[in-house]
């Protein structure tokens, strides 16, 4: 409908404008779902008498030539997620503890037009946490089920690999720190999201500057931020896996 790409913000409000059910199901255009997954996700979605909105755990899959290659659940490759119950319920405060958990919820169309809920269109990374921070201020609770139905294509070039990412990622977070409605504790892990933000930009130009063997920026980031050393070693071991796993299933790498 858009003659000029808007952003991904743009064309979510332009869906839930056309919408008139009573859910709204996201699904990113490069992504896939289980066959059976709304067979699984409504009955807890109506269930929750529009008091929740609810998602599930996604399965990170390589893109290859035969078609999308699992290499592992989100929940407990990226957030330690490892829960005992088959569905988990959280608070804004316990999805910003668990680090922001990858998801794509069903969401009840009632709360948002009651409340006048839209994607901010300026924003082209994180868009979809800022709203999903307005659901949970408006009184609404995550429910999620543990089962990875939804089939997260890592795809390289994607706009979650670009540097830019931080930046709006940072300005999101500075702008929930202004509104109202939001408590001093969640607003404290705005602010650790922020820190977050900052230290994984840091991250990034190191790691750029390795790839493209350009050792003397390399060496003066890790010595104005000695804290690279040990993060780098933390992360060799799941890049490693990730990278052989890649490799042995023919996917293409971000």
């Amino acid at each position: 409908l858009h003659k000029v790409n808007q952003g991904p913000g743009a064309a979510r409000n332009t869906a839930i404008d056309a919408a008139n059910g009573r859910w709204i199901a996201l699904l990113d255009a490069d992504d896939q779902w289980h066959p059976r997954r709304l067979e699984k996700l409504l009955p807890i979605a109506v269930e929750g008498e529009e008091k929740y909105f609810v998602a599930d755990d996604s399965l990170l899959c390589f893109e290859t030539g035969s078609g999308l290659k699992p290499w592992g659940s989100s929940f407990k490759l990226h957030y330690n997620i490892q829960a005992s119950d088959k569905i988990i319920v959280l608070t804004l405060s316990e999805y910003l503890k668990h680090r922001l958990p990858l998801f794509h919820p069903i969401v009840p169309l009632n709360p948002i037009k009651k409340f006048n809920l839209s994607y901010n269109t300026s924003c082209f990374f994180g868009e979809d946490t800022e709203f999903y921070c307005h659901l949970f201020q408006c009184g609404l609770k995550l429910k999620i089920l543990t089962e990875p139905l939804y089939f997260y294509r890592l795809t390289p070039g994607s706009l979650t690999t670009k540097p830019e990412k931080f930046e709006h990622g940072i300005q999101m977070w500075e702008r929930l720190m202004k509104e109202n409605g939001f408590t001093d504790k969640e607003r404290k892990y705005f602010k650790i999201q922020i820190n977050n933000l900052k230290r994984e930009k840091v991250f990034t130009f190191l790691k750029s500057a390795i790839l493209n063997c350009e050792w003397r920026r390399a060496l003066k980031l890790i010595l104005i931020n000695p804290w690279l050393i040990l993060e780098f070693s933390r992360r060799i071991p799941k890049s490693f896996r990730y990278r052989l796993k890649g490799k042995i299933l023919a996917g293409k790498i971000k």
